[in-house]
């Protein structure tokens, strides 16, 4: 569900995986705080998360079963924290409509952030 009040996942922050799918949604949050997480068993999404600015919580990410979708994140400059994940994956990547949207090639070429 969409959350306006959500802030941060930090209290999740030790979960390492997630067997089904992963929406984030909230105009409020500011970081993941997801550190811990290394798969997702299937779609993977980040949206409208007006004050996200980087990925880096996702770090530890390897492997995504689904689909990648970040899109409408107004603020979002850096994905970097989901090189590894991205670069794992043999599944589409729906990045658009946030502040830099880097595709397959940029992630190739170390160009994950502005």
């Amino acid at each position: 569900d969409y959350n306006d009040n959500l802030v941060s996942l930090q209290p999740l922050s030790s979960i390492t995986s997630v067997g089904t799918y992963v929406l984030i949604s909230s105009t409020s949050i500011s970081q993941l705080g997801l550190n811990s997480l290394n798969s997702v068993g299937d779609n993977f999404m980040i949206t409208f998360c007006r004050n996200l600015t980087n990925l880096n919580d996702l770090s530890n990410l390897q492997s995504f079963g689904g689909v990648l979708t970040i899109w409408a994140n107004e603020t979002l400059t850096d994905f970097c924290g989901l090189t590894t994940a991205v670069l794992n994956m043999n599944k589409p990547l729906d990045i658009t409509n946030n502040l830099y949207n880097p595709t397959l090639q940029d992630f190739i070429n170390g160009d994950c952030s502005l």
